[in-house]
């Protein structure tokens, strides 16, 4: 069972749950992200958590307009570096450990939300992923919104 589109934001189900376990595959922009066992429970928070801050706006920030993906990510990266991170773990996207390879940055861009991300653990870099190479996808918000509910209800009621 698939929930989204592949070239936007999906989950596939793979298998059936085990407990409180389940095989997900996570795409962002016809890129593989994830297909390990998650933990249900936490999982579903993470995804409930992106929802709230999409809702409540927390992903704006006016310095980033006018600045390529790119150039955003190196400046949350260098904002990290520079122990100012305020703005780093205000954006950054934290679902579940099996994705501890990637950081995925959220970007409030009005109508969409610009997901930024890039693989920094080149032996744990799946094949759709070059290590340290930035990638991103704009998303039309309503589509994340819609998929994310989905994915939440469809979590649930799998638990």
């Amino acid at each position: 069972m698939t929930i989204g589109q592949q070239q936007d934001i999906s989950f596939e189900i793979i298998g059936k749950p085990q407990k409180t376990c389940l095989t997900i595959r996570l795409y962002l922009g016809n890129k593989l992200i994830s297909d390990e066992p998650v933990y249900l429970p936490t999982y579903i928070y993470a995804l409930e958590k992106m929802m709230d801050k999409l809702y409540q706006h927390d992903f704006k920030n006016p310095s980033f307009q006018g600045i390529s993906p790119t150039q955003v990510f190196q400046k949350l990266l260098l904002e990290r570096v520079n122990d100012n991170d305020t703005n780093y773990f205000k954006h950054l996207w934290c679902i579940d450990e099996t994705i501890d390879q990637y950081i995925i940055f959220a970007i409030d861009q009005g109508d969409s939300t610009l997901l930024v991300w890039h693989c920094w653990d080149k032996s744990n870099c799946n094949a759709d992923h070059q290590p340290k190479e930035v990638y991103h996808i704009d998303i039309p918000k309503n589509t994340l919104v819609t998929t994310l509910q989905s994915a939440i209800e469809t979590f649930k009621s799998l638990q």
